[in-house]
């Protein structure tokens, strides 16, 4: 290059040789354009002349890197760029390329419910997905379905998952999940199990519910309870209604009400006294009944006899403590007992009437009959005042005398007059005794 430069008639020139270096150039290539995001594309750079890069991907982010890769997340077109530059500041020409994100589907789905009670179970799915063309449905129990919005049919309990891809035209998927369960139906059922409809009476109630795993009882007199067979002493007559609810899991519930499930009845009052009537020997027992609300009645004296009189009268034949129980029974078949220790003392011996008139008076003042309890044998002689025996006789009834005189010897009454006696007992105790006496006959 020549500079020339003219002042008045004088020219002067300089010259100067310029070199111009050629500008740096760039280049880029991608392993790919387009495609569902996250879409990863890798760049590769042809680098002439240049000793600093530039990428601009288009989305706000950078890089200086010579190959970098890049993350496209949202989807559109993007128009990345690459310069570069030489150690003079020179810029190469920009190399640019168009990178396509296709849209991205959304899916997602809704279940009428999380848990559901008792099986078979036809559920549907309401499809709630944007941007998708097509559909692919796994409900967990083997079953597929390609249906925008499909129905199924679980035939047993379990714990499910339901998975839904969702794709569109482009190919780019979406994926999302949801979990079901699927519980068994309890059964709420029981039996009250009692030994008599009668207050106050202990009531078992037999549970006998299907597939539940936890109870809660209201027995109808106040009181709940949460274990499986409850059992419950109700005090007063009346009607009482229980209800059970039977749980599965906390989550299924079913209940059972029965009205007047437990029906009890009043129980009479058992109740007596006793007492030796008088004028009587002391083995004689004359029992009082005292029971309210009563129609029946079971008496056990406590020596092995029974009756099933109001106020029976009773001999026992041996000293000693005995507990009397009566069972009195109302109406409505309920029944009390009460228990009494009765103390007889019976006395051992014989006892005679001084006189009898076989022509007059009624029952045993017509015949001499000895009185007496607790033999084991004995027998009676009678003898005439001349000394002749006119009667004898041994029979015995358990342990009672059963001999009877009335007067008559070989067929004709005897006249009147006494006559002497002569008895030999033995007594349940072992002690034998003789005794003596005379009988006056009247006519």
């Amino acid at each position: 290059m020549t500079l020339t430069h003219s002042a008045s008639a004088c020219p002067a020139s300089y010259s100067s040789t310029v070199t111009v270096l050629p500008p740096p150039t760039v280049s880029l290539t991608a392993d790919q354009l387009s495609g569902c995001p996250p879409l990863d594309v890798c760049f590769s750079s042809e680098v002439t002349g240049a000793s600093f890069l530039e990428w601009d991907f288009g989305d706000g982010n950078h890089s200086t890197n010579l190959n970098p890769c890049h993350s496209f997340f949202a989807s559109g077109q993007y128009r990345v760029t690459l310069r570069g530059a030489d150690e003079q500041g020179c810029f190469s020409r920009p190399d640019t390329v168009q990178v396509h994100v296709f849209p991205e589907p959304v899916a997602g789905f809704v279940l009428p419910e999380e848990v559901y009670c008792g099986s078979p179970q036809a559920i549907t799915f309401t499809n709630t997905s944007t941007q998708a063309t097509a559909y692919d449905w796994s409900f967990g129990n083997g079953v597929n379905s390609t249906l925008t919005s499909p129905a199924v049919t679980y035939t047993e309990p379990g714990s499910y998952t339901v998975y839904l891809q969702a794709s569109n035209t482009f190919g780019c998927t979406d994926e999302t999940e949801a979990a079901l369960q699927i519980v068994p139906q309890p059964l709420a059922d029981f039996f009250p199990i009692m030994i008599e409809p009668c207050a106050p009476q202990q009531v078992v109630f037999d549970n006998a519910s299907v597939d539940a795993d936890a109870f809660w009882w209201s027995l109808g007199d106040g009181v709940e309870s949460i274990a499986a067979n409850p059992v419950l002493t109700y005090d007063s007559a009346g009607w009482y209604d229980v209800t059970l609810v039977a749980g599965q899991q906390g989550l299924c519930f079913d209940t059972l009400t029965l009205y007047g499930a437990v029906e009890l009845f009043p129980r009479p009052q058992a109740a007596f006294s006793w007492e030796v009537p008088a004028g009587q020997y002391q083995g004689l027992i004359q029992f009082m009944n005292e029971s309210v609300g009563a129609v029946g009645y079971d008496w056990d004296f406590g020596d092995g006899a029974t009756s099933a009189e109001v106020d029976p009268l009773h001999d026992y034949a041996l000293n000693g403590s005995w507990v009397a129980e009566l069972i009195a029974t109302a109406a409505n078949g309920c029944t009390d007992t009460a228990a009494v220790a009765v103390e007889p003392e019976t006395m051992y011996g014989l006892f005679f009437p001084n006189a009898f008139s076989p022509e007059s008076g009624e029952g045993e003042v017509r015949v001499f009959k000895p009185a007496g309890t607790g033999l084991v044998s004995w027998s009676l002689e009678i003898f005439s005042p001349w000394g002749q025996r006119v009667f004898r006789g041994d029979e015995i009834n358990g342990d009672r005398p059963a001999v009877a005189w009335d007067g008559h010897y070989q067929g004709k009454l005897l006249p009147q007059g006494a006559y002497a006696y002569k008895a030999t007992a033995e007594y349940v105790n072992g002690i034998r005794k003789i005794y003596t006496g005379s009988v006056t006959l009247l006519r």
